[in-house]
């Protein structure tokens, strides 16, 4: 095991030099390069939500821009400074993590769970965003800016939110209308897009009502958004009604063989009671949390890919390559029409390629930043283990000694302070810990590597197979998931600073 551990040391300690890993005890003194780890296509993202939010103006520099600038970096310090979050310009996991539970539209939309307060200034800010998305604001006129003063008392905020109540109550979401004031109940209605879609759904006559069209429109738009149609959200645009129809007539073609499928033209090219019904359906049906029927519907995915021509395939793997969503990334809606749609690959696939593309681009993403920390783990428990002695550099308190088998012995200086002893021991107690940690997923990834090895070689689309290869060792990425956070809730800090210096 020395011996395995020591040429592994080696090849990490190679490849860190070389720049090919990241380099842990130089996080904290270069902070801020940590935005250049991420994909320019992940950096296009962060920019739509910022800009979404008012954080980012919305020129084109700010749009196109792959980079990570000043703008960028202000505008992420400043969405940290307001979630209440390190305020270290970086938007790593926890703060895409709140950046997607504000913005997206199906990823943690629970209000209770934020820790944010109804009034804060983030909260305020995608509070505006939704209402405005939902059309209950005049789209040119009141579109979210970086000048845009969003308090609790700002008038366009409380009327469209004074709408949307009346609309709730409507609806049966609340029993009487309540004053338009922003408190915890009225976050949770207006973030809850699954129960607003269930809702729409049971009640009778309320497609009838005219007033309601543009509300009835503009989440539908969000709804087909979230299933890959190339629709706006946020503002339709000069062609809005148009583009509008075209998506709609395209969703009922991909659903021709649904029994809610309208039998009038008109009604495929409009946003009508069986839209809803069927989207409902998606929502209902959709598997994407049980693992099981996961991991059967992607390999169904995968076999069916093979039915693509030459020049799709192609496609999907320059779809991969780029792509970027918008607004909102959310797959959860999508998993599911990606199973019905995988029967009929062949006759349309357009849309399963772009659709698919979003899919593999979310996992590999989430797949690759836990092999960063898990990098930094296993370097920091080898590091562990090739140093027989703790602290290297030796200290005049404590120096504890570990042999191959594991013995430790301690030397303590009588002069040496609780305070150093101590902070000798806690450090030492992370380097085990980490070593413990190291070890199990040492022992997951070469089950993944073993696995993923044989899928190189497949062909055309042989990096696709080695993605979802990846996707369905789901329960292993899960278990070193786990240690890694069993390891962060131990220390209290993110793994991969355990040790920066």
């Amino acid at each position: 095991m020395s011996e395995l551990f020591d040429a592994i040391a080696d090849n990490l300690d190679a490849a860190t030099t070389a720049g090919h890993l990241p380099r842990v005890e130089t996080v904290r003194q270069d902070i801020k390069t940590r935005n250049n780890q991420d994909s320019t296509a992940f950096i296009r993202v962060i920019r739509t939500r910022l800009i979404a939010l008012g954080y980012l103006g919305d020129k084109l520099k700010n749009i196109s821009q792959e980079q990570v600038d000043v703008a960028f970096i202000r505008a992420v310090s400043k969405f940290q400074r307001d979630t209440g979050l390190t305020k270290d310009a970086w938007l790593g996991p926890v703060s895409w993590k709140k950046l997607q539970q504000l913005a997206s539209f199906d990823d943690d939309q629970d209000p209770a769970l934020w820790n944010l307060e109804p009034t804060n200034p983030a909260v305020l800010r995608a509070l505006y965003l939704r209402l405005y998305t939902f059309g209950l604001m005049q789209w040119k006129r009141d579109k979210l800016k970086t000048t845009t003063k969003v308090t609790v008392d700002n008038p366009v905020l409380r009327n469209s939110l004074g709408k949307f109540l009346i609309i709730c109550k409507e609806l049966g979401l609340i029993e009487e209308t309540v004053p338009s004031e922003i408190t915890s109940q009225t976050l949770a209605l207006v973030f809850s897009q699954d129960e607003l879609i269930a809702a729409i759904n049971n009640t009778a006559g309320f497609y009838s009502d005219p007033e309601k069209a543009d509300f009835l429109t503009a989440v539908a738009r969000v709804e087909l958004w979230m299933l890959g149609y190339d629709i706006a959200v946020g503002y339709p645009g000069i062609s809005g009604d148009r583009k509008l129809s075209k998506v709609v007539r395209d969703f009922w073609r991909d659903n021709q063989e649904s029994p809610l499928r309208p039998a009038r033209k008109e009604h495929r090219e409009s946003v009508t009671n069986a839209l809803f019904q069927q989207l409902l359906h998606f929502q209902q049906t959709d598997c994407s949390d049980n693992e099981s029927n996961d991991a059967n519907s992607e390999t169904h995915l995968l076999e069916q890919i093979d039915q693509l021509s030459d020049e799709n395939q192609q496609s999907l793997q320059q779809e991969v390559q780029s792509v970027t969503s918008s607004i909102w990334d959310g797959v959860k809606r999508l998993f599911g029409w990606l199973r019905s749609m995988a029967r009929k690959i062949v006759g349309n696939a357009i849309n399963f390629i772009k659709n698919l593309a979003r899919l593999i681009a979310r996992q590999s993403r989430e797949a690759f930043r836990l092999v960063k920390t898990s990098i930094s783990i296993l370097h920091q428990g080898i590091v562990y283990a090739k140093n027989s002695t703790f602290p290297r550099g030796g200290k005049d308190s404590m120096i504890i000694s570990r042999q191959r088998d594991f013995d430790h012995s301690m030397i303590i200086s009588d002069v040496g302070l609780p305070s150093q002893l101590n902070s000798t021991l806690g450090e030492y107690q992370r380097f085990a810990s980490t070593f413990n940690t190291a070890c199990k997923i040492m022992g997951h990834l070469l089950g993944i590597f073993t696995t993923l090895l044989r899928s190189v070689g497949s062909g055309i689309l042989g990096w696709f197979v080695l993605l979802r290869s990846l996707a369905h060792l789901g329960a292993r990425l899960k278990q070193i998931s786990l240690e890694v956070n069993e390891l962060e809730n131990a220390f209290m800090v993110p793994a991969d600073t355990l040790f920066a210096v």
